[in-house]
């Protein structure tokens, strides 16, 4: 279903990440977010070292805050992130089971400070 690679602004030593599933208007649309996907880390971009498999709750309703996930990443060094999606939430009443987001991804540092970063692809 798909990979994104964010890049970090410098390594850091990775503590935690809160994650925002997939929320759309549209009701039957929930089922889009992510159920499963495998996190990576990498130094350098090029060798990446699996942290493991995260599975996420399908968000709520539209309107409905604080739904996000705090997901463990501890990892020294990080500079890229890469989620590499499994699944998503099944299928909707569009026939579409390939289409895939997160509305919100942010990472904390081991200390619980906030990680900004310069990119994501």
């Amino acid at each position: 279903l798909g990979n994104r690679i964010v890049t970090l602004g410098a390594p850091v030593d990775l503590g935690h990440a809160e994650i925002w599933n997939y929320q759309h208007l549209t009701r039957g649309l929930l089922t889009r977010g992510v159920r499963e996907m495998d996190v990576h880390v990498s130094a350098d971009g090029e060798s990446f070292e699996l942290l493991g498999r995260v599975e996420l709750v399908r968000a709520p309703e539209i309107g409905e805050r604080g739904y996000e996930q705090r997901v463990p990443l501890a990892a020294t060094g990080v500079r890229y992130i890469r989620f590499a999606v499994v699944s998503n939430h099944g299928d909707d009443w569009s026939g579409r089971t390939d289409f895939v987001g997160l509305n919100r991804v942010a990472f904390f540092d081991a200390e619980g400070d906030g990680v900004l970063f310069e990119r994501q692809v």
